[in-house]
């Protein structure tokens, strides 16, 4: 009884299941009651726009976009069909060999089956950015069973290329912008999708049964959907590299299963569907959604699309909050909304997810002229370059809007700010610049140029004694030059740290530096005052570290072997004959003078010469971000400027055997208390004349090593001692 019924509930939601999905019709019209005519009047739309929603030179219509393209080359109805891989890269192909002027195919990555993720980019300088000209990016296919998007992308790619130099607004669209198109992002799913599938799931997900839209890290993490997976899959990784590797503006993300343009965003703040959920640029949003929908000969319309008159889906004008729609935790417009400076909406392109062949000329062509419009968006509002006084680009400076999120510029100083016409107040801010507030008015047409000259703010030196101070962090690290590298060090480090370079903000976060310009006894009641924790010293020499500090001064964290082997490789492993100023007398004695007994003493030698490409910034910032993970106990002591992996300075920081330190060797070998022999690779102190008993005393470990060491200076002194005694 129980299998029958199974089997008559299974039966029963196959029947609804077979009139719900017949039901749909790809070329249904849009039917709208008057009620819902009436809420069309209430929406977003209208509440933002008005009448001006109905102006076609504003929200461009088809009709207007036709006579505004003008004639054109349009794609041969007898290669328009269904691309699986090999004929979609083919197709790319294809158009990459025959346009090389103004295409460049090339990879973000792999799909899960190592599938080429391909992207074509179509500009007049392709392969290069082109300063002060934007870059869009269309991308399609995110789930393998909504082809629609896929094949309008391989459509629009020949669109451009065929007409390029015979068409004027083609090629004007092409010369100003570049276009970067992505047919698929999931073709492992594709390929599991079947030709004449309407509303189905098959082939949705990647290989890996994960749905790409909801694997991007999402705005609210509980939210999160089971379908999106636990970890980043590889088609999203390759994406969001992508997404930081290029300066996008503007782009749109192809869907299909119904007919609206959706923005963001697409996750509510309690995770439930049916809550409109505006994004600071809401009004924003709505004009690009509907400049899309508008120029489709369809989807603009208010009403219930795809057949579905009693239970479809019921837009007004064509657009929709998509958290008023349903809600998406994990998707990559609101990813890219919160984390980068591009604006992204999602186009559903029609009822079917994935149309037989014959749908395809028809599903083009209500497209074509979106796709068009859509991209002219990318070139309103403001745009321009934040220089400094010297003319050089500010990068990483801030743009701040009253009506919208907050921008960076690249690294060339650019921005795009797309804004709707009116009145805005724009702080430009840096930390390193004084800000700078602009009041604009944006208007209709072509974006506003304007550039920014920020002013250097002054460095409020902080010094004692000419001694000077950066950061107010809980490591107190004292820095000198023991000769001219070393000064010069010290000087380059005053210099970058006063208003900080990128490398330098965590580390003054967690430590202050007191820069000394010369290393002299004098200095020694101000290192007591301040009771620091470490005396770092520069100079020049083989790249290597020297421990001055004596036995439990020494960190157990610190690594001093890995420590060496890392700066010989950021110092590209190169030969250097120049003297270690670190193992001269003077030097030596200048620390004892300094009386610093409980501090962490090491000295750096980084070369013989500051103008060496390999001695850079980078290389001091590191050695500094090392000595202070030391302190504060971070486990992997690599931060990202590290110029080695983290495996190569030592992941685990409990200590590995550390080698005497060579000048405290140094000092017993030149005070003529020991001898020194070699056994193999390790280096022996001899005490004694040599005669038996012999007696050997070992270190196997860090902190007996230090114990040694100060076993073996204690038996130094005493000998010497006990020579003056006899003379």
């Amino acid at each position: 009884m129980a299998f029958l019924i199974f089997s008559w509930a299974a039966w029963i939601a196959w029947v609804v299941s077979f009139i719900f999905v017949s039901a749909i019709d790809w070329d249904s019209a849009i039917v709208a009651t008057p009620e819902e005519i009436n809420l069309a009047h209430l929406g977003p739309l209208w509440t933002y726009f008005g009448n001006k929603s109905q102006n076609v030179s504003i929200f461009h219509s088809r009709e207007y976009m036709q006579q505004r393209v003008g004639k054109f080359k349009d794609i041969n109805s007898e290669r328009i069909s269904n691309h699986n891989y090999s004929s979609m890269t083919a197709w790319l192909k294809e158009y990459a060999t025959k346009y090389p002027n103004i295409t460049w195919l090339y990879s973000i990555g792999e799909s899960v089956r190592n599938k080429t993720l391909w992207v074509l980019a179509i500009s007049r300088t392709p392969r290069t950015h082109r300063l002060g000209v934007p870059e869009i990016k269309y991308v399609a296919n995110m789930h393998g069973n909504e082809v629609v998007g896929r094949e309008a992308m391989l459509y629009l790619i020949a669109l451009l290329c065929d007409n390029y130099g015979k068409n004027w607004y083609l090629t004007n669209l092409v010369n100003n912008l570049r276009i970067h198109i992505m047919p698929s992002i999931n073709p492992d799913g594709y390929e599991l999708g079947n030709e004449g599938d309407r509303s189905g799931f098959t082939g949705r997900s990647n290989d890996h049964g994960i749905d790409l839209n909801r694997n991007f890290p999402a705005r609210f993490p509980t939210h999160r959907d089971k379908s999106g997976g636990t970890f980043l899959e590889k088609e999203t990784m390759a994406a969001i590299k992508w997404f930081r590797q290029y300066p996008f503006v503007l782009s749109a993300n192809f869907h299909g299963g119904s007919l609206v343009a959706n923005y963001p965003y697409d996750d509510s703040t309690t995770g439930q569907d049916n809550i409109y959920s505006p994004t600071v640029d809401d009004r924003l949003f709505v004009a690009l959604a509907y400049s899309y929908a508008r120029a489709h000969s369809n989807m603009w319309k208010t009403g219930r699309r795809c057949g579905l008159n009693i239970n479809g889906d019921f837009f007004l004008n064509g657009i929709t909050n998509g958290a008023l729609w349903y809600h998406v935790a994990g998707g990559m417009q609101d990813w890219q909304y919160v984390n980068t400076n591009c604006l992204e909406i999602t186009i559903e392109m029609g009822c079917y997810k994935f149309p037989q062949k014959n749908m395809l000329p028809q599903l083009w062509d209500e497209h074509k002229y979106s796709l068009l419009a859509y991209m002219e968006y990318v070139h309103r509002g403001i745009k321009g370059f934040v220089l400094d006084q010297r003319g050089h680009p500010v990068k990483n400076a801030v743009l701040s809007i009253n009506q919208g999120k907050n921008i960076t510029t690249t690294d060339e100083g650019e921005f795009w700010r797309i804004l709707l016409p009116g009145r805005y107040t724009v702080l430009v801010s840096h930390r390193k610049y004084l800000p700078q507030i602009l009041n604009i008015t944006v208007d209709e047409g072509s974006a506003k140029l304007i550039n920014v000259t920020l002013e250097q703010k002054l460095c409020r030196e902080n010094t004692v004694d000419s001694i000077r101070v950066r950061g107010e962090g809980a490591v107190r690290i004292a820095v000198f030059g023991v000769d001219s590298l070393g000064k010069s060090i010290v000087e380059e480090l005053a210099n970058a740290t006063c208003l900080p370079e990128d490398l330098f903000v965590e580390i003054l976060q967690q430590s202050t530096l007191h820069l000394f310009p010369s290393m002299s006894a004098e200095r020694a009641l101000y290192l007591k005052d301040h009771e620091l924790d470490v005396l770092l010293l520069f100079g020049q020499g083989i790249p290597k570290s020297t421990l001055f500090s004596a036995g439990i001064n020494t960190p157990s964290q610190f690594d001093q072997k890995n420590f060496d082997d890392s700066l010989m490789v950021a110092l590209n492993n190169k030969k250097i004959s120049c003297v270690n100023h670190m193992l001269d007398k003077a030097v030596s004695s200048m620390i004892d003078a300094l009386n610093m007994v409980k501090t962490f003493q090491l000295g750096v030698s980084l070369g013989c010469d500051f103008s060496e490409p390999q001695l850079t910034l980078t290389t001091i910032a590191t050695v500094l971000q090392i000595v202070v993970n030391v302190f504060i106990g971070v486990k992997d002591p690599v931060t990202e400027y590290s110029t080695v992996s983290s495996t190569d300075l030592g992941d685990n920081l409990l200590a590995k055997a550390t080698e005497a330190s060579s000048v405290n060797l140094h000092r017993i070998e030149e005070r003529n208390c020991a001898s020194m022999i070699n056994i193999g690779l390790m280096k022996a102190i001899v005490f004694g004349d040599g005669h038996m008993p012999y007696i050997l005393v070992m270190a196997i470990e860090q902190k007996t090593s230090s114990m040694v060491y100060e076993f073996a200076a204690d038996l130094c002194l005493e000998l010497l001692q006990y020579r003056i005694v006899r003379e």
